[in-house]
């Protein structure tokens, strides 16, 4: 039973890769610290910055600006990323997105004893946003998912020495 307040399915995406990693934990959480800065590196963007910050509570975080997009439609995104290596979890979570509510995480865990990271993204699109935009997110995403999740554990194993 849904509430009329529900979201419709079709304005979400939920996405979720997961892969072993060969590399450090060091070598793991340098990339990741690196991805924050430099996403240029690992995802299709452009104009980044990035500003270091603390909460109240003293937890570190990044708030990043950076252009994505073809040339021909470009969208600023505003994110605060938050992280905790002793849970193992990077959060990219949207800040003032006309268009979407939206958190990207990165989990970093041990199963069976391998190391794996699992890229989850959760994007929830506004009602004003065309279902037309929705769905080309929805197939950008399904897409390049792997070749993002691929090109970041390529920078862990060559950090790493793999």
């Amino acid at each position: 039973m849904s509430s009329t307040s529900a979201l419709p399915a079709k304005r979400r995406i939920y996405l979720a890769v997961s892969q072993q990693v060969f590399a450090s934990r060091e070598a793991i959480w340098k990339v990741l610290k690196d991805k924050i800065y430099n996403p240029t590196k690992y995802v299709g963007c452009r104009d980044v910055k990035a500003e270091d910050g603390k909460a109240e509570d003293g937890t570190p975080y990044v708030d990043r600006e950076m252009t994505v997009g073809p040339p021909s439609a470009p969208e600023v995104m505003l994110e605060r990323i938050t992280w905790d290596e002793s849970t193992g979890v990077v959060t990219f979570r949207t800040r003032d997105d006309p268009a979407k509510d939206g958190v990207v995480y990165h989990y970093v865990e041990q199963k069976e004893g391998v190391d794996v990271i699992t890229f989850v993204f959760d994007l929830r699109y506004k009602e004003h946003v065309p279902q037309q935009k929705v769905d080309d997110m929805r197939d950008m995403l399904n897409t390049r998912m792997c070749e993002i999740v691929k090109t970041t554990i390529g920078f862990m194993h060559k950090e790493g020495g793999q």
